[in-house]
């Protein structure tokens, strides 16, 4: 699955496709195939952090920077860091899950 992903990551560039979403959903997905094959509640953790951190960097961040009265110089600062923490936490899924996905093959 993670040759899978880079496979669809080398895809989504020749076709103009952006990255981070191929990556996001990539993650994700592993994250589902290792709970399917073993049954470890953390991979169940890591999608749902997976999910936590792109919703408040694409929810929360705009919603406090518009209620805010000194939020539009934060939300500025922090809209740059967004599709980098994205994409750390997508990457972390993703090998997480992974050496889970690795370390127990089938689930009894």
């Amino acid at each position: 699955m993670l040759l899978g992903t880079l496979f669809a990551m080398v895809a989504a560039m020749f076709v103009g496709v952006p990255l981070l979403p191929v990556l996001l959903v990539g993650a994700l997905l592993q994250a589902t195939l290792a709970f399917g094959l073993t049954k470890n509640m953390a991979c169940v953790n890591l999608g749902v952090g997976l999910v936590m951190v792109v919703l408040a960097g694409y929810v929360l961040v705009p919603m406090l920077g518009k209620n805010l009265p000194e939020g539009k110089a934060i939300v500025e600062v922090v809209q740059v860091a967004v599709p980098y923490i994205n994409a750390f936490a997508a990457i972390l899924t993703l090998v997480g899950s992974t050496l889970i996905g690795l370390r127990r093959p089938v689930a009894p």
